[in-house]
């Protein structure tokens, strides 16, 4: 009578260009010095940006934008347009897009040649979950200056979001010739060969990036993931239970490592995981899913079960539930 249940055991692998969870300190430190920054006040800015990239979590973004610093000290961009990005910057950093857009396509349209105001549009286009703009502002940022290696891992990411892998791989792969400890650079070849189905290759760029920052729960979540699919079920819960230790309040490693118990046969766990994510993440319609699937097919609990598939037809999946009550299993 179950046998048409659909088994719906995902892995959800979250890494990209926005991927990171910043301290509060280190996150206003970083923020203080974008205001400074686009008041023009260079030096102090400077200070505060160094101080942010100390913290392994804000020091990907605060040490791209010391660039703009650096290329003005070298006279690579004139001091009004570097206050004017920091203004675009900051503006798209508290999430007010438009005035940030408008900000950029003065930028642009004042053909400043300078390659930053390229890259950080590129920048806000991947926030704003448009890739394919976001590669055409990366290619001309590179091609206007191709020495920095967070220019060709930002394109890297775009490429990710269109699921171009060769793609990224290739970018991936010129930033790491330009800098061995480019950790998005890392993250985003290995869910690239993740999801070429090249594991062994995937957990080694994971484990490259858990060397050079090792409390990077991200990584040991895609690690994880790699593992699982290659068959590693032992090693991919012992890589999930990293990933919680460090984000205890996150539900990605619980549901990740969800997934591994329910294949590894350890359902009562499985069953425990998918009730944090819930704890967690109340709207999440595949957690409900999968425990419903664990409460009727592995635990004999069809009563929770069908109140699991229900709750995640509320949320908008409704194949198992509509296949359990056509089946006389759920009311």
């Amino acid at each position: 009578m179950l046998g048409r249940l659909l088994l719906f055991i995902v892995l959800l692998v979250f890494v990209g260009v926005n991927g990171v969870y910043a301290s509060s300190s280190a996150k206003k430190k970083y923020e203080q010095g974008l205001s400074l920054a686009a008041k023009g006040k260079m030096k102090l800015a400077k200070i505060k940006f160094r101080s942010a990239s100390k913290n392994p979590d804000q020091k990907r973004k605060a040490k791209n934008v010391l660039f703009i610093i650096y290329d003005l000290a070298a006279n690579k961009v004139k001091s009004k347009i570097a206050a004017e990005l920091f203004l675009a910057i900051q503006l798209g950093n508290k999430k007010e897009y438009k005035k940030s857009q408008a900000i950029y396509a003065e930028l642009l349209a004042s053909d400043s040649g300078y390659s930053g105001v390229y890259f950080f549009h590129g920048n806000l286009l991947m926030t704003l979950k448009e890739p394919q703009r976001a590669i055409v502002a990366y290619k001309k940022s590179i091609e206007l200056d191709s020495r920095y290696s967070h220019y060709y891992s930002a394109l890297a990411s775009a490429y990710f979001g269109i699921r171009k892998y060769d793609k990224v791989i290739y970018q991936a792969t010129k930033a790491l010739t330009m800098s061995a400890s480019n950790i998005q650079a890392y993250l985003n070849r290995g869910s690239a060969y993740h999801n070429k189905g090249m594991y062994d290759k995937a957990i080694a760029d994971f484990n490259q990036v858990i060397k050079y920052r090792p409390r990077d729960s991200i990584a040991y979540i895609g690690r994880g993931a790699a593992y699982q699919k290659n068959g590693q079920l032992d090693l991919a819960i012992l890589s999930f239970d990293d990933a919680i230790k460090l984000k205890p309040n996150e539900f990605f490693g619980y549901f990740n490592r969800g997934a591994a118990n329910f294949k590894q046969g350890f359902y009562k766990k499985a069953a425990k995981d998918y009730t944090k994510v819930i704890e967690l993440n109340p709207h999440l319609a595949s957690s409900y899913k999968n425990r419903g699937l664990l409460n009727i097919l592995k635990l004999g609990n069809k009563k929770q079960g069908c109140a699991d598939f229900k709750k995640a037809c509320d949320l908008g999946d409704c194949q198992n539930y509509t296949y359990s009550k056509q089946q006389s299993v759920c009311k």
